[in-house]
């Protein structure tokens, strides 16, 4: 059915661990919540890097490091799913140019009966 489907299960596993992250983070985190006082906190929590503290004035700059902080699992997500589509791309086209006409042409790269 498929070329790779190692890369189709780690896709999985990493799929069920962003899941399990994001609902950890759902209960313990409000995500919308980043206020003017939260944003304080920050900074104050900075003071000791008084040369870089200017950086961090900006609340925008904080709501934004925030929001990557909470949805790193989904990044990493995207990245493995990228990496390994394109690796199963390649073994994919290695498989055709090796075997040649041996090789099931109905066979797909990474996701049964699609790709």
């Amino acid at each position: 059915l498929v070329t790779c489907p190692h890369y189709f299960s780690e896709i999985i596993i990493y799929f069920c661990f962003a899941l399990s992250l994001e609902m950890i983070n759902s209960n313990h985190f409000e995500r919308d919540r980043v206020n003017s006082s939260d944003v304080a906190a920050i900074i104050k929590s900075f003071s000791s890097y008084a040369p870089i503290l200017h950086v961090f004035e900006n609340e925008s700059i904080i709501k934004s490091i925030i929001a990557t902080y909470m949805t790193r699992h989904w990044i990493m997500l995207f990245w493995v799913a990228t990496n390994l589509s394109i690796s199963a791309q390649k073994s994919h086209e290695w498989y055709v140019v090796r075997f040649g006409n041996d090789y099931p042409s109905q066979r797909r790269r990474l996701v049964p009966h699609m790709w």
